[in-house]
């Protein structure tokens, strides 16, 4: 995916034709409006077609070329003087290298054999925001946990949760705009502030019927708030674009991953639409969720292991395997889920378990990352920073 911004250099020797380079991609003009996630894009296209030296009287070739980004020198290499007098660069990057907000440079210089350097360069922000919250109700907003264990400290699942996927984010410079855990909050407020983000966590309670989400378990569903798949992927509807990923004609990025800590939310394949406009090419896109009701006991300790396996640059899938190889040493791993209901509409106490692999679905790209250089199942050739 290659994006064009054409920036004319001015000419530094004289010549029959002006020197073409520009960044973003070949002879068009089609900046991205953003950098955002682990699969980014940027180029540099450089034609001396026309350019002569005027101390020789011959056609000038590319010497060599130069890609920076942020002020990184990524990639370059050395012409040939028997080539045309084109030459290209590109690179894929993780813009969770770089702090949410940052204005980055993106620079292409070529200097030519007669010695002289053109550059084109134009900046692009870098977008990486979490939006987190977890129900106020029982048991994740109101049971109080001593935790970590023997610390005096009580807290409950749902603050566990909350606070520890924002530390592991914010440790791989994402902006948690916002974070609601103990007390009740509307779907305004949660549609209101998922637009900008492109990582969303929510410790809330499933509807085992349908792809729905609520601020309550079951028996206390009369009156209370409930979202649907549709209302979330409705309110990224200004994130839809045409084309391949990563979709940036607008000011607001896609979802790069969405988690749901619910109960059975991952028997229903509705929510893969809360991907658009990935969907259906789902490149470095997923949710995640579970098929069995689950327990306060897996939101207190699976995510600060799962969101480090994450932040390490694991793929998505390679990162649940990691946890659950890992779940087997914690102190709670028994009491996970379980596949029956109890009286307060999650998890029965009498019957919890531990995870088994297919608990845990991925709807999407198996290979999604929040960390690290995207590479699907295989390094990209132009991959920085990996």
């Amino acid at each position: 995916m290659r994006y064009a911004v054409l920036l004319l250099a001015s000419l530094l020797a004289s010549s029959s034709k002006a020197v073409i380079i520009n960044v973003f991609g070949g002879r068009t003009s089609n900046p991205p409006k953003y950098f955002s996630g682990t699969n980014c894009h940027a180029t540099g296209f450089v034609d001396l077609t026309g350019e002569y030296d005027p101390e020789t009287g011959l056609d000038t070739w590319v010497y060599e070329v130069r890609l920076y980004v942020g002020g990184f020198q990524v990639k370059s290499h050395f012409g040939d003087p028997e080539a045309a007098g084109t030459a290209g660069e590109s690179v894929t990057f993780d813009s969770t290298h770089f702090a949410n907000g940052t204005n980055l440079e993106v620079r292409f210089e070529c200097t030519c054999s007669a010695g002289h350097i053109h550059s084109a360069s134009d900046t692009v922000t870098v977008k990486n925001k979490s939006a987190i919250a977890s129900t106020g109700v029982a048991p994740f907003g109101t049971t109080f946990i001593e935790w970590p264990p023997e610390s005096g400290l009580m807290k409950t699942p749902g603050e566990i949760f909350a606070k520890s996927v924002r530390t592991s984010l914010e440790e791989t410079n994402y902006l948690t705009s916002w974070i609601q855990y103990n007390a009740l909050w509307t779907k305004t407020q949660l549609l209101d502030e998922i637009e900008p983000v492109n990582v969303l966590a929510l410790c809330v309670h499933g509807d085992p019927a349908e792809a729905k989400i609520f601020d309550a378990a079951a028996p206390l569903q009369t009156g209370c708030m409930s979202v649907f798949f549709s209302d979330i992927s409705g309110a990224k509807g200004s994130a839809v674009g045409a084309g391949l990923p990563p979709f940036n004609p607008t000011e607001v990025p896609p979802f790069n991953f969405v988690w749901l800590m619910s109960c059975k939310q991952g028997n229903f394949y509705d929510w893969i639409a809360t991907l658009f406009p990935g969907y259906p090419y789902l490149t470095n896109q997923a949710v995640l969720a579970f098929k069995p009701y689950v327990s306060a006991y897996a939101a207190l300790e699976m995510p600060t292991p799962f969101m480090q396996f994450l932040g390490n640059g694991f793929p998505l899938q390679t990162a649940i395997t990691s946890f659950l190889d890992q779940a087997e040493s914690l102190e709670y791993e028994e009491q996970y889920c379980s596949d029956a209901v109890g009286s307060d509409g999650t998890a029965n106490p009498n019957s919890l378990r531990p995870f088994n692999p297919q608990d845990i679905v991925i709807l999407g790209d198996p290979n999604m990352k929040t960390h690290g250089v995207y590479t699907g199942t295989d390094v990209p050739t132009d991959a920085w920073y990996l």
